[in-house]
């Protein structure tokens, strides 16, 4: 037999297992905001999609920015963007494949500015298309954009706990009066 009393703290508790979630519910909206600013980043770019992505650990975001080319994008290309990424501790050094502009498929062991490739370098560059090339400056969009969530990221969680509070005590006030 159910009274309305336990009713009404059986609905008290679930709300209150809701503010358990709060770290999911924090890096909900941080991870909403990043992939915002990463849009706005990559404004311009043609066949670029900004999504996020839930990871295996709970509490935790990722924004993925899908497109063709954008580790070139991102990172730089050639001799002219060597050097420009700004952390170069964060660069890719996992195994890379792909393939050079005239389709021949390449490996690296990390990222790698200008790999050597006898059949499609010459004097410092590659041709592509019939045009020469030396590669391109980093346009680095997603390390500007984690720079921009990390000085969002305080006031974003100051008003997500606030607005969790406002629905608790609206909870609680409920409560109180419905018993």
């Amino acid at each position: 037999m159910k009274s309305k009393a336990l009713d009404n703290f059986q609905k008290r508790l679930e709300s209150f297992s809701k503010l358990k979630n709060i770290n999911q519910t924090l890096a909900d909206k941080i991870a909403e905001r990043g992939v915002e600013l990463a849009k706005e980043n990559y404004s311009g770019y043609e066949r670029v999609s900004v999504d996020k992505q839930e990871t295996e650990k709970p509490g935790k975001m990722q924004i993925i920015a899908k497109g063709k080319g954008l580790a070139f994008v991102e990172f730089g290309t050639g001799k002219t963007g060597e050097g420009t990424y700004p952390d170069k501790d964060m660069l890719p050094k996992d195994t890379i494949e792909f393939e050079s502009p005239k389709g021949t498929p390449q490996k690296t062991q990390g990222y790698v500015y200008y790999y050597p490739n006898k059949k499609t370098k010459v004097n410092g560059g590659w041709y592509a298309n019939g045009v020469f090339h030396k590669g391109q400056r980093a346009k680095a969009q997603m390390f500007y954009t984690s720079q921009q969530i990390r000085r969002e990221c305080g006031e974003i969680a100051k008003e997500t706990i606030k607005e969790i509070l406002n629905k608790w005590r609206q909870i609680q006030f409920n409560y109180l009066y419905k018993i």
